[in-house]
């Protein structure tokens, strides 16, 4: 069942596909993205990819996109900066093991920066809902040194929405004072648990020095988005690579 589903979702994004390009080059959209990965490993976790996909991902971007940091996705929200027409970032939540072992050397590669978004208790893996190792800070500390960004994922991946005032301001507070601790500063840059938030979750991370936050709803950036909430594409192990692809245009606001 689920791989006829798959085969289904592939012709809509064939067809889509199609529109876009014959209408890119009348309307000339940009097409801004932000890529939404998890794990890169060999398993059966849904929202996973193998190292072999990734390696194909990777390369197609760097012969076809502009791949950007978030500083410059946030930027050019903000109408501070500009984009070529096709720019992607490219995010990690959570932070597992499997990003040091396995994504980052393919990235290194490929000479392609990317974020990873860090709950801070890497002891409680309760949140996570499934048992894949994590990242340790020896490691998180190569990352950062080596010019990976590493943004906050609160301290515990909980429901900030459901949190009580004191619960979430502690989230995020703490968040911040083990990057201070561990890596002499804060973060930038932060991705709501789960993709769960509302406006006092906002404010809570307003207040507690990130300049962004990232959202789990797909969509393309557009100029003028809330720079709390930054669309991501979701990448996961069910999605072909022609689905890829077309995601990263503006099929994948169509398909909305």
């Amino acid at each position: 069942m689920q791989k006829l589903k798959n085969i289904f979702k592939d012709l809509i994004y064939f067809d889509l596909y199609l529109i876009r390009n014959l209408f890119k080059p009348i309307f000339k959209f940009k097409e801004i993205s932000v890529l939404l990965y998890h794990s890169v490993a060999k398993n059966n976790w849904y929202a996973s990819v193998d190292p072999e996909v990734f390696e194909k991902q990777m390369a197609y971007l760097k012969a076809h996109y502009h791949v950007v940091n978030l500083d410059n996705i946030v930027s050019y929200v903000k109408g501070e900066g500009e984009l070529a027409d096709k720019s992607v970032a490219i995010t990690f939540d959570d932070g597992y093991l499997d990003n040091f072992e396995n994504a980052w050397p393919i990235l290194k590669k490929h000479g392609l920066p990317f974020t990873v978004f860090l709950t801070t208790d890497l002891a409680d893996n309760s949140g996570m809902n499934n048992g894949w190792q994590r990242l340790n800070w020896q490691q998180i500390k190569e990352l950062a040194s080596s010019g990976v960004e590493i943004g906050g994922h609160a301290q515990h991946h909980r429901d900030l929405d459901k949190l009580s005032a004191i619960e979430l301001n502690e989230e995020i507070i703490n968040c911040q004072k083990d990057f201070i601790e561990q890596l002499g500063q804060p973060a930038k840059h932060f991705s709501y648990p789960g993709g769960k938030f509302n406006e006092t979750v906002i404010r809570a991370v307003q207040a507690n020095g990130f300049v962004s936050a990232c959202v789990a709803k797909n969509g393309l950036v557009e100029k003028g988005d809330d720079a709390y909430q930054i669309k991501r594409v979701w990448v996961h192990r069910q999605m072909s690579f022609f689905a890829f692809k077309a995601r990263l245009t503006k099929v994948i606001d169509w398909v909305k």
